[in-house]
């Protein structure tokens, strides 16, 4: 027991050494006091008082201690990026002066991951295809207001990272970095905080956790970056998100403007395993701006139908979230949080063979039984059914018409005119394994009147 006592003793000694050190220091503008300004290293969070002055306890090893630029000002800009921060080694003063900026509260807010530099071949074609068409981009923005951006700089190797930020420098647009090193972990543009911490999203991210304790109830957050790996698809391009009047808009833009048009649905594939894990992601993409959701209905041999991203072509398991369910808690959510009501896109695949009524749902069956719950939801245009399966879109389209649909094609249907010929209609909706898109395919699609959008396995 004395050495259990000991141990613990000292650990406590090495924790108290770890928060050992107290630093303070004051924001302003020239001579004005800047109060309630948030304070932080990362782990800790105060505000600046009445008088603009702040002090907390801090680890010992310490980087940096970095404000969060609060509405109307910014950081000091080196070239075009803001730099928040000051290294702490050595030191426990703290003097950050910022500057005024726009008091608008609508914007424009480029959110993009920069794609991997590694060489000069790569670099070169980032200067002369991304630069030119963010430029474009920014000139109109900077026409209607307050624009800034926000960029991930972790795939781009160290050594190109100066010739990178000097290129995006010539879009003359404030540009918010982050990724390893000292970087913007959260600003605030017009009224709204934008949080761009290197990790996946707010459920997960000890910053954000802490930083969420100290706002605001009616402060609105969204996380750019959020669930980057899932969303999107699409090489070369970028979101646009579009602040004004009190709405949040988004969409994607690509570089390549043939094969991506402006208007190319940027949506979340929602992937969780439980019913806890689908609905914990959807509240955290509501949170993040996310507003088209997709997901996969599976059903149970017992007739329900549930919210599943894969278990094809078996019929489900029980004890899943229900579909009814899952949009009835979606919408309850966005609602009790102040968000627009989401779009919802949902898969129904099924397959033809010897198997199909007996292993898994016959087609028709199971499209009745999944636009019968859908249409009891009254979601209108927030609906929209996916399928690979040809079959069921034409009987979806012939029994219920005013669904908008989205044919799911992959690199096994043959080409354009092979799989286009097996529908007795035109879909809103073509949606494409991300490798079969190109220029033809594009304009193919373009030309019949067909939107398109990309996945991945």
């Amino acid at each position: 027991m004395k050495r259990l006592l000991t141990c613990i003793l000292f650990a406590y000694i090495l924790c108290t050494a770890a928060l050992a050190k107290r630093v303070e220091g004051r924001v302003h503008y020239s001579s004005r006091v800047l109060p309630g300004v948030i304070v932080t290293d990362g782990e800790v969070f105060t505000r600046t008082d009445g008088e603009g002055y702040f002090r907390m306890e801090v680890r010992s090893d310490t980087r940096f201690i970095q404000v969060i630029s609060p509405y109307g000002f910014t950081a000091p800009l080196a070239d075009a990026y803001p730099q928040s921060w000051q290294e702490a080694e050595g030191r426990t003063w703290f003097d950050f002066e910022l500057l005024p900026t726009s008091p608008a509260t609508d914007f424009t807010l480029f959110a993009m991951t920069l794609p991997q530099i590694a060489d000069e071949e790569q670099l070169a074609a980032f200067e002369s295809t991304f630069i030119p068409d963010l430029s474009d981009m920014a000139i109109s923005a900077r026409i209607k207001g307050l624009t800034v951006a926000v960029a991930r700089t972790d795939s781009i190797g160290t050594s190109y990272l100066p010739k990178v930020k000097k290129l995006l420098a010539k879009a003359k647009i404030p540009f918010y970095l982050s990724g390893d090193g000292p970087s913007e972990k959260a600003f605030y543009v017009g009224k709204d905080l934008v949080i761009c911490s290197r990790d996946g999203g707010p459920e997960s991210d000890v910053f954000v956790q802490n930083l969420l304790a100290m706002l605001q109830e009616d402060t609105y957050v969204f996380h750019p970056e959020s669930f980057r790996n899932k969303w999107e698809n699409a090489p070369a391009g970028y979101k646009v998100y579009s602040r004004s009047g009190g709405n949040l808009a988004r969409k994607y833009h690509s570089v390549n403007a043939a094969a991506y048009p402006d208007d190319f649905r940027a949506q979340l594939v929602l992937s969780g395993k439980s019913a806890d894990g689908f609905e914990k992601e959807a509240f955290a993409a509501i949170c993040s701006g996310v507003r088209h959701l997709a997901t996969g209905l599976q059903m149970t041999k017992d007739g329900k139908v549930i919210i599943l991203q894969d278990n094809y072509p078996k019929f489900a398991a029980a004890g899943k979230m229900e579909a009814g369910d899952f949009i009835d808690r979606t919408d309850a959510f966005a609602k009790e949080q102040g968000y627009p009501a989401v779009h919802f896109t949902f898969a129904i695949n099924s397959g033809s063979g010897a198997g199909e009524g007996r292993n898994w749902p016959e087609y028709r069956e199971f499209a009745e039984k999944c636009m019968e719950l859908l249409l009891g939801k009254n979601l209108g245009d927030r609906l929209t059914v996916a399928s690979l399966d040809d079959r069921l879109l034409n009987y979806i389209h012939k029994n219920w018409p005013q669904i908008e649909l989205c044919y799911l094609v992959d690199t096994e249907c043959g080409g354009y005119n092979d799989y286009m010929s097996l529908l007795d209609f035109v879909p809103q909706w073509l949606g494409v394994q991300q490798e079969m898109l190109d220029d033809a395919l594009a304009g193919a699609a373009r030309e019949a009147g067909m939107r398109i959008t990309v996945w991945r396995e």
